[in-house]
């Protein structure tokens, strides 16, 4: 999935503008974003958030949402990017998704990407 939120962040944020603006409905940005390779799931929900925060797309993929140093990224609500590997371990095990961890040996997570996609996905 992070490959293909990457492969076509513009897309996906065209999509976000044309459901906010009424071009296309949410039914067409659930089929659009579900062909671009995300999960029903994840489109439904992706959909959902937009509606509710049409804002967060006034600057493309970030809106400023405070200082001028608080950017707040739409693809990474919940700042998993930015988390240390313990942090995104322990996100890992409360939302049940404990299977996917693969730790280094040196107690810092071997599959970071992964995670923090799955994290992404819950």
């Amino acid at each position: 999935v992070s490959e293909t939120l990457n492969e076509n962040r513009e897309e996906i944020a065209q999509i976000a503008r044309d459901l906010l603006s009424g071009e296309i409905n949410e039914a067409d940005a659930i089929m659009f974003l579900v062909e671009m390779g995300q999960e029903r799931a994840w489109a439904q929900n992706w959909v959902t958030t937009v509606k509710n925060n049409p804002g967060m797309f006034s600057e493309g993929h970030y809106h400023d949402m405070g200082d001028k140093d608080e950017m707040y990224n739409v693809l990474d609500p919940h700042g998993f990017e930015k988390m240390s590997d313990e942090e995104l371990i322990l996100n890992a095990y409360t939302d049940g998704i404990e299977e996917i961890v693969v730790l280094d040996g040196e107690a810092g997570l071997a599959n970071r990407e992964e995670v923090i996609m799955a994290l992404k996905n819950v």
